[in-house]
């Protein structure tokens, strides 16, 4: 029943959604059959292997093993079974205390002193710059702006010693793809107003900084680049989803919607924590627009006439085509060099009329000039504008920046702009829906479970009772979090869910030999629940260690692959140990205060326990 349990609590796992489903919905996938797996050993395989003893001598491991089970049972006998009865005793001061821990556990919570940060921060090693102008700016000034941040990440090399920088390289005119696992991009892409500095640095102790402190340097060492539109900094590993703050705004009037995106990036900066706010508004190429003037509707003159001449006159009209072997060659005709040179060229143009005269482009059109969009993102039929910003999680977490932001600001936003529509995206939106699918597994993992135990137990209680032991389990993955220096993700409350199957097998397990003597012995129920405990701590106890040491390993390693698992081991390791006390000293005081209950005559009064008869 307690390998069922285990295996009704990680099977819900593999149905999360998003792209933390796509990398973790294998962890599930091999528990169960893991799990599977064993009960075809403990069924199969392992009576044969207790049915030949041996007769071999296996000293001195049997004296070593005498030694260490002679001392856990000295420890069970005379140290734990004296605290497990006076806990009994005092059950209720005994609640009052496991209240007292789940309180200390949320307010580890609520005080910020254990963070939520969705998606862990792990560091790389390496540092990349991004530096973007609008389209159309000439190769020439983004490579000094490159040449720029460069000079900056040298100067900041040699501040600090000398040490950091392995290796650096630029890209003008393309940007390398980052992060080419779930949510990330791998494309390459080529414009002359985008760069790259990308920056390897030695590993650590080499390097006596953090990837992040190095960037922070960077950041302020390179300031602000004239004329750049996007210019970003990153140390950390690129994960899914995107900015740590992203609003879709659209409006169906350009002014407003442009008006709206001002106003939400100027709240951004009212936040200490924010920094490299943007937004999807990029202006692309300067244009000329044309409207006709009345004589130029009166001579039969459309734009599309003008717009195509001024084309031909200064880019060229096709006349005639030469084929020469396999190449073909366009013969274009246009203005000679030295009338297109300036913009005062173009104005001083003349236009063909349908008569064949002509008359000066002012005299027929009005001409303004203005900047078009370099793209331009719609939603049913409603043109969408992204506003991003990221969040220095030494001083907020994004969590708290997008709450606030969704209770100050948005509210104030959408009343000053009617009309205006303003969705979460990116990060934000991938966090609430993870989130929101993983809670919805949660509570169907435990209600199989309940059914489980309600079936095997035949009782309604006593699976409540055992399941009191998952919210301490939680509570003390939340306290190792607190002890062991790491901030809380979703890869620490996929752990959490998954420490739910190991606890309910290790109360199941004391809660059944409990049943059993009241059923085969007749004893009182404290005698009976004490005796359980004594007789079922050493599978609690090695429930609990081989789970905790096993995990042990993978807190210390380094690796970046392992730094993203180790949240969820925190949470399995640390928490079944604070649930393994709350086993041995909660849980038989929950069967005592039900005892009580049951015997209470019409629930006023409490009669003893010690005959009371088992269900």
């Amino acid at each position: 029943m307690g390998v069922l349990t285990t295996m009704a609590a990680f099977a819900p796992l593999a149905f999360v959604t998003g792209t933390f489903g796509q990398i973790l919905g294998v962890v599930p996938l091999v528990v169960v059959t893991v799990l599977a797996m064993s009960l075809i050993e403990a069924f199969f395989i392992l009576p044969a292997h207790l049915a030949h003893p041996g007769t071999w001598s296996r000293w001195p491991l049997d004296a070593f093993q005498a030694a260490v089970a002679g001392a856990v049972r000295r420890f069970r006998d005379y140290r734990l079974v004296p605290a497990i009865e006076t806990a009994v005793r005092h059950r209720y001061a005994t609640l009052l205390g496991g209240m007292a821990l789940l309180a200390v556990a949320a307010s580890l919570m609520l005080s910020g002193t254990v963070r939520f940060l969705f998606f862990p921060t792990l560091e790389s090693d390496g540092m990349r710059a991004d530096i973007e102008f609008p389209v159309g700016t000439p190769f020439a000034a983004t490579r000094a702006a490159a040449e720029k941040i460069v000079a900056a990440a040298h100067a900041v090399n040699e501040d600090v010693g000398g040490t950091s920088m392995r290796a650096l390289s630029v890209t003008v005119g393309g940007r390398p793809g980052e992060f080419t696992g779930p949510g990330g991009t791998e494309t390459m892409r080529i414009a002359s107003h985008i760069a790259t500095v990308q920056v390897q640095l030695h590993r650590e102790p080499l390097r006596t900084l953090a990837a992040t402190e190095l960037e922070r340097l960077w950041r302020v060492k390179a300031g602000d680049v004239p004329g750049a539109e996007r210019l970003t900094f990153s140390a950390e590993f690129a994960g899914p989803g995107g900015a740590d703050v992203e609003y879709e705004l659209a409006h169906q009037d350009d002014a407003t919607l442009s008006a709206a995106v001002d106003d939400l990036k100027e709240a951004y900066r009212r936040y200490p924590s924010m920094y490299e706010i943007q937004d999807s508004d990029s202006p692309g190429k300067r244009q000329y627009d044309i409207e006709l003037t009345p004589a130029g509707e009166a001579a039969g003159l459309t734009p599309t006439d003008i717009a195509r001449q001024l084309r031909g006159n200064f880019f060229g009209a096709e006349v005639h085509r030469i084929q020469r072997g396999r190449q073909e060659l366009k013969v274009m005709v246009r203005y000679p060099p030295e009338q297109r040179q300036s913009a005062q060229d173009f104005f001083n143009v003349r236009v063909r009329l349908a008569d064949g005269a002509e008359a000066p482009l002012s005299a027929v059109a009005r001409v303004t000039e203005s900047r078009g969009y370099s793209s331009i993102d719609r939603v049913n039929g409603l043109r969408v504008v992204t506003v991003t910003g990221e969040v220095d999680t030494a001083m907020a977490t994004p969590t708290e920046v997008n709450s606030s932001i969704q209770q100050d600001v948005l509210p104030e936003l959408v009343s000053r702009y009617p009309g205006l529509q303003v969705a979460q995206a990116g990060f934000g939106m991938e966090q609430s829906r993870d989130l929101g699918a993983l809670g919805h597994l949660t509570l169907v993992a435990l209600l199989v479970i309940f059914a489980l135990l309600a079936s095997q137990l035949r009782s309604y209680v006593q699976p409540f009772i055992i399941l009191a032991a998952v919210p301490f389990g939680a509570a003390g993955a939340l306290i190792g979090h607190f002890l062991l220096g790491y901030d809380l993700s979703f890869i620490s409350i996929f752990g959490m869910v998954a420490l739910a199957g190991v606890v309910v097998n290790d109360s199941l397990v004391l809660v059944d030999r409990y049943n059993r003597l009241r059923r085969e012995s007749g004893a009182s129920a404290i005698e009976a629940v004490v005796t359980a405990a004594r007789l079922r701590f050493r599978a609690v106890f090695l429930t609990t260690a081989t789970t905790a040491l096993g995990l042990t390993p993978m807190l210390f390693e380094t690796s970046t692959q392992a730094q993203f698992l180790i949240p969820m081991a925190v949470s399995l390791a640390t928490g079944i140990v604070f649930a393994s006390v709350v086993i041995l000293f909660l849980v038989p005081a929950l069967v005592i205060v039900r005892e009580d209950f049951r015997r209470a005559p019409a629930g006023l009064q409490r009669a003893p326990v010690e005959g009371s008869a088992a269900s």
